[in-house]
This record gives C-alpha cells, structure tokens and sequence, in this order.
C-alpha cells in the first residue's frame, strides 16, 4: 500500500477458498473498505444493516478505514452482524490504530466465523526497519487463519493490497517471487462506483496448494450496489 491513501470508494474484493471439506461449502474471504467507519455511521440503522449483510457473506472479512476512536462503533456492527447471520458465530481482531498524525488514524480489522476458521497468530508489520523507516502510512497487519474442519487447509496470510494503477508496471512483476499467484486480471475493475473503473486492488494468494484451492474464476468485485439496490449516495 506504500505511502498512498485509502480510496474513497467503497468497495469489496472476494475469492472462495475451498480445501478438503470445504469444496462442498465454499470458503469465502474478502476485504472491504467501510469509508470512514466509525460513531457516526454506527447510528445509522440501514447503514449499519448493509454493511452487516455484506460483511456475513464471509467467512474471513477484511475491513478497511475503520476509525472507531471510542472502541464503540465495532461492537455494534459484529452485534448487527450476529443477527444478520445467526448461522455463524463471529469474532474479530484488530490492528493497532494507524496513521503519521494522531488527528487522523486508521485500523485494519478482521471479522471472521469463529465456527468455520480459527485465529492462529497476528503480525504487525514493524515500520523503523533501518533505512526504510515509515514506508507505509498505515502498515499491514496479518492475522493468520486456519480452516477449524481441515487442519491442513491453512489460510496463510491474507494480504490485501491496494495499488493506484499507475504505481504498478508490468517490468515490476518480474521481480516477484514465482510463489505468488495474482486472482484479478490487470484490467478487472475492482469498484463498484458506475462513474470509476479502475484496478485499485489486487488478490494474492501464495503457493501452489493455496492457489490449486482457489474456486477458479471466483475472484471478483462483488457489486453490493448492484445486489442491493442501493444508490451512489448510499
């Protein structure tokens, strides 16, 4: 994510994983960027169910410019969540607040079914490395998870980047591990906004067992604006 801002748009990028057992359901992980979410969206009752109904749709979420500075905000959207999908249990862990100023800070959150995956470590990324200091303006955190039904159908380490499009070239790909398996064509449009089409994001996954577990085809946008009807303003 280097130094860039958050976009603005909302959006969500989604992929079903799927090993072992779970080929008969479908493992879905995703990100979502909740646009400045914080008190006072959280008082906003259809928001808050929209944003439950989106959220529910995976087993492992991850959520984007979250800035609940009170600690109040999220605990009312996993309790919407709850009783948006009463099917699943969900828990969530969270980032440390970040941001280069203390007016403006972020975390990364990641909602998850505690009954289909399990939290088997966190990392964050330590941004003093000696002549790389503050690289990132918010600097990833990693949980990592485990599918609770298959042990050895571990998630590894979700990465979520997002990348403006003119940041990446096609010269820079060569450089990367050959371990690494991009989801989302170069071209995809990762937004839901009808007025923007851009790749803003890209899908990950590393390793060949991870990328053969990859419904194929599955990575995409999903357009939640579209689904539910909602207007550009909403």
């Amino acid at each position: 994510m280097g130094g860039l801002m958050l976009p603005s748009i909302m959006l969500a990028l989604c992929f079903l994983l799927e090993a072992g057992a779970a080929q008969r359901s479908g493992f879905r992980v995703c990100a979502f960027n909740l646009h400045h979410f914080g008190e006072s969206k959280s008082r906003k009752s259809d928001v808050m169910q929209t944003l439950a109904r989106i959220i529910s749709r995976c087993d492992v979420c991850l959520l984007q410019e979250v800035r609940d500075s009170k600690g109040t905000a999220l605990p009312k959207l996993l309790e919407q969540i709850r009783l948006s999908d009463p099917a699943h249990a969900y828990k969530s862990v969270a980032s440390a607040r970040l941001g280069r100023t203390e007016s403006y800070q972020e975390q990364y959150v990641f909602v998850y079914r505690s009954d289909t995956a399990t939290l088997a470590d966190t990392y964050q990324y330590p941004d003093d490395l000696p002549g790389d200091e503050d690289a990132f303006a918010r600097e990833p955190s990693d949980p990592a998870h485990a599918y609770k039904s298959v042990a050895s159908a571990r998630l590894g380490r979700t990465e979520s980047y997002q990348e403006q499009y003119v940041f990446v070239y096609r010269s820079d790909t060569a450089t990367l591990a050959d371990t690494l398996f991009w989801l989302l064509p170069e071209d995809s449009d990762s937004t839901v906004r009808a007025s923007t089409s851009c790749s803003y994001d890209r899908i990950v996954v590393h390793g060949e067992t991870f990328n053969r577990a990859v419904v194929p085809f599955s990575a995409r946008a999903f357009n939640f604006q579209a689904e539910y009807r909602l207007t550009e303003e909403q």
